[in-house]
């Protein structure tokens, strides 16, 4: 009865509209069946959060009446100004308590439960992926398959510091910045991973042969430098939140970098154009993986739906969330589309070593964490 009368109407409405939606991300989660996928669907995400907002308003009050008491959650006006997001009024979790509350307050509802749980489902998503190539095709005997697990071992890195800075960066000013100077190395890694994807598994034999001896090296930096321009960022204008010129680094950063990490993907397409026969849908696995880049940067960016409804995507319908949901089907789809040109033969000319994917992957880790130490000292200490 207590279900019935509280969270029944607006649980079941909520679930009929993402009926659509799910339908189509079991689709995405296949292997299979490529060209049955409908791109525009996927706009639905951005569909449900503008039209629907009544129903997660409806829906956030109600989890908050049973889930938390009234002292839980504060609003924006009562921690500090770094710590607040913008048009996120309330479901802020109060500063200065013990490591072991912001650890378990991934059981308690507030404006950043959603943030730590999609990226931990994300980490098992993409372990689920990996155990299931293992299975399929081995790694041990297949060097085709070694970008992707080193994709996937990116991925994971991503997810894991993602979900480790969103629990814990409430605890002051201090410990935000640690976190998300944390996180910005799990952003890092993503981009690295993407490039290997890019040059070992989709690139064409003309790209793959005038760049592979100089790729990976140009990558680390490239990354390196993005990391450092995310760190500056963060350092400079972390102080205010609503400061736009933090945002139009941090995206800029990573557009120039995704500019370099797309690179063998866009010789592919010129030479998909320039021969008689070659149908552009025959790289729509490809074009999946880029569309969804677009609307990565996009709702990371421009913080909507929340600024087109100030208080009622507090808890659920961010545009912060939807980029993690997005960040988890972008980084499926991209080991599918690994698998694919393993299964066409397209990577064949390719020739990946394991140890020195991991060796500029060790080095990245290296310069990324000794800028992290270095960027730390710029930091408030409050």
């Amino acid at each position: 009865m207590i279900f019935k009368n509280s969270f029944g109407p607006y649980i079941i409405a909520t679930v009929k509209a993402y009926k659509g939606i799910t339908e189509n991300v079991f689709q995405l989660f296949s292997f299979y069946h490529i060209d049955d996928y409908c791109f525009h669907r996927l706009f639905l995400f951005s569909v449900f959060a503008m039209f629907e907002m009544n129903v997660l308003a409806e829906l956030q009050t109600s989890l908050k009446d049973k889930w938390c008491s009234p002292s839980d959650t504060l609003h924006a006006s009562k921690i500090p100004k770094a710590l607040r997001e913008p048009a996120i009024i309330t479901g802020y979790r109060p500063v200065n308590r013990s490591w072991n509350y912001y650890l378990f307050s991934m059981f308690r509802l507030h404006n950043e439960t959603f943030n730590v749980w999609s990226h931990l489902v994300g980490i098992v998503a993409i372990i689920l992926v990996l155990l299931n190539l293992s299975e399929t095709y081995g790694f041990s005997g297949n060097k085709h398959l070694w970008p992707a697990l080193t994709f996937g071992i990116c991925a994971i890195i991503t997810n894991l510091f993602s979900t480790v800075a969103h629990l814990f960066h409430s605890k002051s000013t201090t410990v935000h910045y640690t976190m998300f100077l944390l996180d910005y190395i799990g952003v890092t890694f993503y981009a690295f991973g993407s490039g290997v994807l890019a040059m070992y598994a989709c690139s064409t034999k003309t790209f793959y042969e005038a760049w592979s001896q100089y790729y990976l090296s140009t990558l680390v930096i490239a990354c390196w430098f993005s990391y450092i321009v995310l760190c500056f960022a963060k350092c400079i204008y972390g102080e205010d939140p609503f400061n736009k010129s933090k945002k139009r680094l941090q995206v800029g950063s990573v557009v120039i970098l995704s500019v370099w990490l797309i690179a063998p993907l866009f010789e592919r397409y010129k030479t998909c154009f320039m021969q008689n026969g070659c149908s552009f849908s025959s790289l729509n696995h490809i074009t999946i993986c880029i569309l969804l880049f677009g609307l990565q940067a996009f709702f990371f960016g421009s913080h909507l739906p929340e600024k087109m409804f100030p208080g009622k995507c507090d808890i659920l319908g961010q545009g912060h969330q939807i980029f993690h949901i997005l960040s988890n089907l972008t980084q499926v789809t991209q080991i599918r589309a690994v698998v694919m040109d393993m299964r066409s033969g397209h990577s064949d000319h390719t020739d990946p070593a394991f140890s020195e994917l991991l060796f500029y992957g060790v080095l990245l880790m290296a310069l990324s964490i000794s800028t992290f130490l270095l960027a730390r000292k710029f930091t408030p200490n409050s």
